[in-house]
């Protein structure tokens, strides 16, 4: 994820009851992974499953992986699900870095009572599908 150092990345969706993505970093002296406080990204809301699903994939096409992360339990007014994008830069990715929230598509009340939106779960899956577009940008 940064200074071409090998990266467990692990999604934990019930850990601390919020959920949590570990980054587990190769040591380069021993070759073991070894955890660090500071690389554990963490859900904002309880019972969310953030980490249920992760992908690393380079979104905006700057050489870098970015992680998406999703939260399909988590819910707010008018929607049931989110996805994090941790984009990444050359100082990686820990837990100061601020990431894009994208949530399902809000509805009205009434919609929201007879769909029951709150727990569609958006995000429950997500993968790297690759350019499918041909317009230099993967998508996911």
């Amino acid at each position: 994820m940064n200074n071409r150092t090998k990266t467990l990345i692990l999604g934990a969706p019930r850990s601390m009851d919020h959920g949590q993505v570990m980054l587990i970093q190769r040591d380069s002296l021993d070759g073991a992974y070894k955890g660090k406080k500071q690389n554990l990204l963490t859900g904002r809301q309880l019972g969310a499953g953030f980490g249920h699903a992760v992908v690393v994939i380079d979104l905006n096409s700057d050489g870098l992986n970015d992680i998406v992360v999703s939260a399909p339990f988590e819910y707010g007014q008018y929607y049931g699900g989110a996805v994090y994008v941790y984009h990444n830069s050359y100082k990686g990715i820990n837990s100061l870095t601020k990431p894009k929230k994208i949530i399902s598509q809000k509805v009205t009340k009434n919609d929201c009572l007879l769909t029951n939106c709150i727990h569609s779960r958006f995000g429950s899956s997500i993968a790297n599908i690759g350019d499918i577009d041909s317009d230099g940008f993967p998508g996911t």
